[in-house]
């Protein structure tokens, strides 16, 4: 729908095609009012290219993925779009898909929190992340998204 843009209107534009919101996040905190258009849309491109984004939610089926058995209602944790992990915890099936995730170089993982998520379920969840990767900064932020109990911003 973004790419329509161009045909609506004569001024300049360019889609940085995130597939992810904290990839879009990371995009928007790049753009700079004082570079160039170019330099703003390279800024940004390599912005989202230096996210994983891992994804916390429940199954909304019984089925069988990438060799796993997931049953309706479990936690599951996709890391860039990839199943990764079904078990009967949201918190265990984040700190499954961190273990897949690449860790080297990492500076900051920005956990939002979804709206069926309390305030110290949130924390606790926060404070294994930390526990696993103590290396990091480890940034909590109320996300009040309604389908997913966590979205996790690793950069």
């Amino acid at each position: 729908t973004a790419q329509q843009v161009r045909s609506l209107t004569k001024k300049r534009v360019e889609v940085v095609p995130s597939q992810t919101i904290p990839q879009g996040i990371a995009a928007i905190l790049a753009f700079s009012y004082e570079a160039s258009f170019e330099d703003n849309v390279a800024a940004m491109e390599r912005a989202l290219a230096g996210v994983q984004t891992i994804e916390v939610t429940n199954a909304v089926r019984s089925t069988r993925i990438n060799g796993m058995q997931i049953e309706e209602g479990q936690a599951i944790a996709l890391l860039d779009d990839q199943l990764v992990s079904a078990t009967d915890s949201y918190r265990d099936a984040l700190l499954q898909a961190l273990k897949k995730a690449r860790t080297e170089g990492l500076e900051v993982a920005t956990i939002y929190y979804g709206a069926g998520v309390s305030r110290e379920e949130a924390d606790a969840v926060a404070e294994s992340v930390r526990q696993v990767l103590p290396e990091i900064e480890v940034e909590l932020i109320e996300g009040g998204q309604p389908h997913y109990n966590y979205i996790v911003s690793l950069e």
